[in-house]
């Protein structure tokens, strides 16, 4: 079973905030073990939306930032964005989850949301914030070359190659 977040779903969210979280999405998260659980946190990278995971990933997190030095600024900044406004959730037996109303209102979460998966996490996007986000990284006017050529490669020294190439 496929252990990474991917695709990009449009879902309607009712009016007790009730969304489905996507079908494939449920698969990965039986696939690492998460019973149904996933954290929700809002504004952690991007202001514009929310970030989810599955608890291993969070605990990865979580872990890294127990592991910083406790006079860090940094750590005290990120307990607070990725810990002190974690929402954790249970998928129900609908497969939905319930966003509460503060969330909702804070993100423009209705009438839709757009889940866009991030690999080892997912993204909750109101469809207009979505759409403007997405806009210029679809946008081919800009000659970024191969975006594959910036990625590490196995068996090839760091650069790109192997099937792709």
């Amino acid at each position: 079973m496929w252990r990474r977040f991917t695709s990009s779903f449009f879902n309607k969210v009712d009016a007790k905030g009730r969304v489905s979280v996507p079908a494939a999405w449920r698969k990965t998260l039986e696939a690492r073990g998460a019973d149904g659980n996933l954290i929700l946190v809002p504004g952690f990278r991007d202001r514009r939306c929310i970030e989810g995971y599955a608890p291993d990933t969070y605990e990865t997190l979580a872990v890294a930032i127990s592991n910083m030095h406790p006079s860090d600024p940094k750590r005290r900044k990120l307990e607070y964005r990725l810990m002190g406004r974690a929402v954790p959730l249970q998928v129900d037996e609908n497969g939905r989850i319930v966003i509460g109303a503060d969330l909702r209102n804070a993100f423009g979460l209705e009438p839709e949301a757009v889940f866009v998966g991030m690999g080892e996490g997912f993204q909750l996007w109101s469809r207009a914030a979505y759409d403007l986000h997405v806009a210029p990284m679809m946008d081919d006017d800009e000659d970024d070359g191969d975006p594959l050529a910036a990625m590490p490669w196995p068996g090839s020294n760091g650069g790109p190659g192997g099937m792709l190439q």
